[in-house]
């Protein structure tokens, strides 16, 4: 059996605040018992995660998907940059917000550029006009922040739980969902 994960990613490539925020969702999704307080390995990776608590039945309408009974089932804060990719899932297309032409053919420097040096802006090849790669349509979707939420083989969100994080955030985010 293989593991997936769910990220919400602000659309913000360097969040300001990103370590209060991350503690303000850290106590909201607590106070609503979707995850419990004290950290245990239940994350993939060398961290610490948050470990599913029963409150997470009321974030989904795929109850019977939760993994409760999963050794991987919580969730993973990240406060520093990261590339939110779908592991096995790729990149179809990566088109630009200016002029809509799909520029995966042209190379993934961008990738590179952002990870080293945190600079989410990316220069168009085709109509050479700047935007924030998270302003790109990826599909699948991709996110790129220094701030994001990795839960660990949990389905999808209600949409309302999507909202209340994009207005803790202050932001739009995007989910990226992920199979390794």
């Amino acid at each position: 059996m293989s593991d997936t994960s769910l990220s919400i990613v602000p659309s913000i490539g360097d969040f300001p605040n990103r370590k209060q925020k991350a503690k303000l969702i850290i106590d909201w999704l607590v106070n609503v018992h979707a995850v419990k307080s004290s950290q245990t390995d239940c994350v993939l990776g060398s961290d610490l995660g948050y470990p599913i608590d029963s409150g997470a039945k009321n974030l989904t309408d795929e109850v019977e998907y939760l993994p409760f009974r999963l050794m991987t089932n919580g969730l993973d804060v990240i406060v520093e940059r990261q590339i939110y990719d779908t592991g096995q899932n790729g990149m179809d297309s990566f088109i630009c917000p200016k002029c809509n032409e799909d520029i995966i053919s042209d190379g993934w420097s961008f990738l590179d550029e952002y990870f080293n040096t945190g600079n989410s802006m990316f220069i168009c090849p085709v109509c050479k006009r700047e935007s924030d790669l998270n302003n790109f349509v990826i599909d699948p979707i991709w996110g790129f922040s220094n701030l994001g939420f990795t839960f660990w083989n949990w389905p999808s969100f209600k949409d309302e739980v999507l909202k209340e994080f994009e207005d803790r955030l202050g932001c739009k985010v995007k989910v990226v969902y992920s199979h390794i």
